[in-house]
């Protein structure tokens, strides 16, 4: 596929605030990163990594920030995400007492924990 085809699926097909959505986009943008980087130790160092290694990274790079997530709406099917990327399930948001407070417009967005 060529890359600029790729990019507009991406942008139109990636949407939305679920657990899976947040998974694919930043599965994509991990991968760009990691490519990018890759193709510039390979140009300019001469270093070349195994695709499996480069793989791993990008893994680790998207369960990081995953892990770093909370109040994210959960959806049904969300619980196979969790498993599959062996993630809490405290990252989704949490149902909330009727009395708590909410931001003015009443809708919960995804954080990053501390903020």
């Amino acid at each position: 596929m060529p890359w600029l085809e790729l990019v507009e699926f991406a942008t139109k097909s990636i949407n939305g605030k679920s657990l899976k959505s947040v998974i694919m986009k930043l599965s994509f943008l991990c991968t760009i990163y990691h490519i990018w980087m890759e193709r510039n130790s390979r140009i300019f160092s001469k270093v070349f990594k195994p695709e499996e290694v480069v793989t791993s990274s990008i893994i680790q790079m998207v369960r990081g920030r995953l892990l770093s997530m909370e109040n994210v709406k959960a959806y049904a099917g969300d619980n196979w995400y969790l498993e599959q990327w062996n993630l809490p399930s405290k990252i989704l948001l949490q149902p909330q007492p009727a009395a708590a407070e909410s931001n003015s417009s009443g809708v919960s967005f995804p954080t990053l924990r501390g903020e």
